[in-house]
């Protein structure tokens, strides 16, 4: 199964954005939150490949951006992650 996921901040509004989208779009994901951690930027950049969040990951890729994730929802490409109705 193909694993999305997020690196976030609480100081970022974009990534509340990005939550609030995969969560009303019921697609899966998983969240490292950097806030407590002093060398967030590092972990950030060898994850993705980027130094701001928020970062994303589809199957250990990075996307570019949150343009490019909110692409990929829009042209259905992330379908295969909405969770199962309850």
């Amino acid at each position: 199964m193909r694993k999305l996921v997020i690196y976030t901040g609480e100081w970022c509004s974009v990534c509340l954005t990005l939550k609030k989208m995969l969560e009303h779009n019921r697609i899966q994901y998983e969240e490292v939150d950097l806030s407590g951690i002093d060398n967030y930027k590092e972990l950030l950049y060898e994850k993705t490949g980027y130094w701001g969040t928020p970062g994303i990951t589809l199957d250990e890729t990075a996307l570019d951006g949150f343009p490019h994730f909110v692409q990929l929802l829009n042209s259905g490409a992330l379908d295969d992650l909405k969770r199962k109705e309850d």
